[in-house]
């Protein structure tokens, strides 16, 4: 789990720290009191949410959002006397929580996304080495092989036996995961485009897609953009 906090006054980020501290890992808290060094790391880094100020001294947390905002993220607005936040206007922004926090009112929004990050964690045992527990969201798609399959990430790839494919297989279509050959299960939300007979992913390796699943894909790709936009 990585939570991130915007904010240009240092006294409101160690609040929101204390109180998330208590819920999650210190090591999982990312704060930032330049609203753009955030999102500059947030190209390379996904954060599960976001607790970002309304008044960021420099530009207005809202107006950021709207420009440089991703379907990913998961924004929660911290808002002082007289803002005013507009939920339903950016499907990016789920809720707001006012200054100053209460636990009552970070706990609705951290301990969903705790419940569901246990559901989207794939345990396997790598070969010749201790068990790994990797994120759903980090998968950017998993090959099989004659005797391994292989998981690739943003930044690794784990070659893993004692599991079979049809298993994980199972466990990528819960994820946004859909089979685009017979060896290849991709992740929808790391999808940079489909082009031609290729799916293209976001770090830019493309995988071929076998003509029977290809209708398939396209639909699922639609529906899944739609939903996140």
């Amino acid at each position: 789990m990585r939570i991130g906090i915007v904010d240009d006054e240092d006294y409101f980020i160690q609040m929101m720290i204390n109180i998330l501290k208590n819920k999650i890992s210190y090591k999982e808290i990312i704060s930032f009191t330049d609203p753009y060094e955030f999102f500059r790391v947030r190209k390379d880094h996904s954060f599960d949410l976001v607790f970002m100020d309304v008044d960021l001294g420099v530009a207005n947390g809202v107006d950021l959002i709207d420009q440089f905002g991703s379907h990913k993220d998961r924004f929660i607005m911290m808002t002082d006397y007289g803002d005013h936040v507009e939920e339903n206007h950016n499907r990016l922004i789920i809720g707001q929580v006012p200054k100053p926090f209460s636990h009552n009112e970070v706990d609705k929004y951290i301990y969903p996304v705790k419940n569901r990050k246990k559901e989207s964690i794939l345990d396997i045992r790598k070969e010749g080495r201790e068990e790994l527990s990797i994120n759903s969201e980090e998968i950017l798609y998993i090959v099989s092989y004659y005797n391994h399959y292989s998981v690739i990430t943003s930044d690794k790839l784990f070659n893993v036996s004692k599991k079979e494919f049809r298993e994980i297989g199972i466990f990528m279509l819960k994820h946004h995961g859909i089979k685009v050959n017979q060896s290849y299960y991709v992740n929808l939300t790391h999808v940079d485009r489909i082009e031609n007979n290729k799916v293209v992913m976001d770090n830019g390796d493309k995988i071929d897609v076998g003509r029977t699943y290809k209708r398939e894909l396209e639909l699922q790709y639609e529906k899944y953009k739609k939903s996140h936009n």
